[in-house]
């Protein structure tokens, strides 16, 4: 396993990429989680300054387009007794979308690819493109000409995700073979803006039921990739539109806020370490 851990993220825009960067270096700078940092990053002004976006109650405004941001923090991770340098491009959701329309991966992409451990796929339920039905998919699947077609037909979320995974695993299939299974977190962002009915289902049954061409892919593929769901909140709330909850996280302690939410061994667990996905791409087990 390589010392340098490639860690791609994957999401279109208003995926939350960006906020959770931020919140992950709080957390490992913080040393609250099992990912903690283990010197300082040569990016640390741009961590900081999200970081402190965070703590002052607002949310990091969205990568701008043709933005690349490349993020190398020294970790360890005591649990399996690793260190290295988590290298985790942040790239713009409408970049992402190109890779998908362009087919073909940006220079960035391609460089990072190789060398990639595991991959974080975004999604957040308010910016879903419209869901297939069969109806749509087999429209899609008679489609000729790409540019006679309605955008929103020919490639709501769920759609450009498959493509992605599938881009990657063709990649890595040629530069470091079939033996090698990287590992998928695909997160479910803004976990607190689900209503109480689905968020009591939890992540899993999220994506079987919001993305289920993801959802039958992945069930298809577990030989090709190791996959599990999160949901997170990097704050616990809406600091944007709910003044409300503003107001008591920054009277609370903003280095605590946030969470994630797994199935383990049949139960929904949450815990308050936001590094839990990340971890656990890197060979960390979760209980």
């Amino acid at each position: 396993m390589n010392s340098n851990a490639n860690i791609l993220l994957m999401g279109g825009p208003a995926t939350g990429k960006s906020n959770y960067i931020f919140r992950l270096w709080l957390a490992m700078d913080d040393g609250r989680g099992r990912l903690k940092k283990d010197s300082l990053p040569d990016q640390l002004d741009y961590l900081n300054g999200g970081a402190q976006m965070l703590l002052g109650g607002q949310f990091a405004p969205r990568t701008p387009r043709d933005t690349f941001n490349r993020v190398e923090i020294p970790f360890q991770l005591a649990e399996i007794g690793r260190k290295g340098k988590l290298i985790v491009p942040d790239i713009s959701g409408e970049d992402c979308d190109r890779h998908y329309t362009e087919r073909q991966w940006s220079s960035e992409w391609e460089d990072r690819i190789p060398r990639c451990e595991g991959c974080l796929v975004f999604l957040r339920e308010s910016v879903l493109h419209t869901p297939l039905s069969w109806i749509d998919v087999s429209q899609l699947l008679g489609v000729v000409d790409e540019q006679k077609a309605e955008p929103d037909k020919l490639a709501p979320t769920q759609v450009l995700l498959v493509e992605w995974l599938q881009f990657i695993r063709q990649a890595l299939d040629d530069t470091r073979g079939y033996s090698f299974i990287p590992r998928i977190a695909i997160i479910v962002a803004a976990w607190d803006e689900l209503g109480e009915e689905i968020a009591e289902e939890g992540p899993d049954v999220f994506l079987e039921q919001f993305t289920p061409l993801l959802h039958h892919f992945i069930e298809m593929n577990r030989g090709r990739f190791e996959v599990m769901v999160f949901g997170t909140s990097v704050v616990g709330g809406d600091l944007a539109e709910d003044s409300e909850f503003r107001e008591r996280y920054l009277k609370s302690n903003p280095h605590e806020s946030g969470y994630v939410v797994y199935t383990s061994e049949g139960a929904l667990k949450q815990s308050d370490d936001i590094t839990i996905p990340v971890a656990w791409i890197l060979g960390s087990a979760i209980d």
